[in-house]
C-alpha cells in the first residue's frame, strides 16, 4: 500500500494540487446550506448540482494527483469495497428494474439514482485518499459540524420566527435549508454523533 510522502517531500506541484483536491471534498460538505429558490424544487436540485459539479471536478484533479504521486492512491478498505459491491448491486436493479431511466437519474424530487451513487463512491474514494491522519479527519470533521451548526441555527431562527427568508423552510417543524422535518432529523442525528466522537 502505498503511503503518503510527509510534508518535506512534497513538491510544490504535489501541494498545490493536494490542496485543492482537500479544498474541494471540503467545499462539497457545504451542500446542506445550498438552496436554489428559482428552481422547481428548491431545496433538493440546486444541492445535487453543486455537490455534483464540485465533485467531478475535484475527482479530476484527483485522478491527475493519483496519477504522478502514487501515495495519494486509494488504500484497501472494507468501506471501499462494500460500497463498490453497492454500486454494481444498484446497476443490476436498475438493469432488471421497470425504469432504467429512473434508476440512473431518479426525478427532480429526488435527484439520486445511479448516477447520484456512482458521484459519492468517487467522492469517498477520494476523501480517503486525501485524508489519511488523525488531523486531517478533525479537519473534515470539524467543517462538517460548523456547516451543521449553521444549518441547525437557521432552521431554529426560521421556526422561531427570527429569521424570515423563501430559503428556509417554514412550517410547524423545523426544516432549515434542508427543506424536510425528516432530513434535518437525520442530517442533525448523525453529526450528533460525530460530535460527541470529537469531544470524546
Amino acid at each position: 500500500v502505498a503511503r503518503r510522502p510527509s510534508t518535506v517531500d512534497q513538491s510544490d506541484a504535489e501541494r498545490l494540487l493536494l490542496f485543492t483536491v482537500r479544498f474541494g471534498v471540503l467545499l462539497v460538505m457545504v451542500m446542506p446550506l445550498i438552496v436554489t429558490p428559482s428552481a422547481l424544487f428548491p431545496f433538493i436540485v440546486g444541492k445535487a448540482i453543486f455537490s455534483r459539479s464540485v465533485i467531478e471536478i475535484t475527482f479530476a484533479i484527483w485522478v491527475a494527483l493519483a496519477f504522478a504521486y502514487p501515495g495519494h492512491r486509494p488504500v484497501r478498505s472494507w468501506v471501499l469495497a462494500a460500497f463498490g459491491l453497492w454500486v454494481v448491486m444498484s446497476l443490476i436493479a436498475g438493469l432488471a428494474g421497470v425504469s432504467l431511466q429512473r434508476s440512473t437519474w431518479s426525478t427532480y424530487e429526488r435527484m439520486q439514482g445511479i448516477f447520484d451513487l456512482v458521484h459519492w463512491y468517487g467522492y469517498i474514494v477520494m476523501t480517503g485518499s486525501v485524508f489519511r491522519t488523525l488531523a486531517d479527519w478533525k479537519l473534515a470533521f470539524s467543517v462538517n459540524l460548523a456547516v451543521s451548526a449553521l444549518a441547525s441555527m437557521l432552521g431554529l431562527g426560521g421556526h422561531y420566527d427570527l429569521i424570515t427568508s423563501n430559503w428556509i423552510g417554514s412550517s410547524s417543524r423545523i426544516e432549515s435549508t434542508l427543506g424536510n422535518a425528516t432530513c434535518v432529523g437525520a442530517y442533525a442525528m448523525v453529526n450528533t454523533f460525530i460530535a460527541a466522537g470529537m469531544i470524546a
